[in-house]
């Protein structure tokens, strides 16, 4: 790539091997201090990272509280599936102490004793 910066030209002349010539008029930065250039270059770069480093901030801030309620909504889910465990074990246990003694208690107190139980199990 080459550049071609006359004193007396207004043009900036690009060339590359591979392209044809390129003018691109630019005749305010002439009257501009190499100073003024800098300070605007870089003044342009610090506010990309400004931005970038704001949307950053934001985006993060964004997955961290989607994370927490993910956890919150796991733990409340995982103790809603502890309870209907215990509901189901006391009802298994009930229809077998149903099975077990319906014969030496009578079938009516049974029912009674072991069903309501279940019942409420479920």
């Amino acid at each position: 790539m080459h550049k071609d910066n006359s004193q007396d030209s207004k043009d900036v002349t690009i060339t590359d091997e591979n392209a044809s010539e390129i003018k691109i008029k630019l005749p305010f930065l002439r009257y501009i201090a190499i100073e003024s250039k800098l300070k605007f270059g870089f003044g342009i770069l610090f506010s990309i990272i400004l931005f970038t480093s704001v949307f950053s901030i934001i985006g993060l801030e964004y997955v961290r509280t989607h994370f927490e309620y993910a956890l919150f909504r796991g733990y409340q889910l995982e103790t809603l599936s502890l309870d209907v465990e215990k509901e189901l074990l006391k009802a298994l246990r009930n229809e077998k102490e149903l099975l077990l003694y319906w014969r030496h208690e009578g079938v009516e107190y049974a029912k009674k004793r072991y069903l309501t139980a279940n019942d409420q199990s479920i």
